[in-house]
């Protein structure tokens, strides 16, 4: 497994974490395809369909935005963003 991938199987599962910390029951997908990478479900039955991504940086330090595929957009399904320090941004 490359650098990168680390990064993203670690950052999948800080961000499973944070979710957990948050209320949310948290369902994987396990097969590596489709639009999102988990489910969250908390007990008030509110549902959040998320694809997790790393924080990427430009080489001038500047932020680069992620924003949902048109796909993503119409079934609803958010990004989760994880910092390099591990923090957790729901958009």
């Amino acid at each position: 497994m490359d650098k990168k991938h680390q990064i993203g199987f670690i950052n999948e599962l800080k961000a499973m974490q944070w979710l957990s910390t948050q209320g949310y029951y948290v369902f994987k997908n396990i097969s590596g395809l489709g639009p999102c990478d988990v489910i969250a479900l908390n007990e008030e039955g509110s549902v959040l369909f998320i694809d997790i991504k790393s924080e990427t940086k430009r080489k001038d330090g500047s932020i680069i935005n992620r924003v949902p595929t048109a796909k993503q957009k119409r079934m609803r399904i958010r990004l989760l963003m994880v910092s390099k320090h591990g923090n957790c941004t729901l958009i």
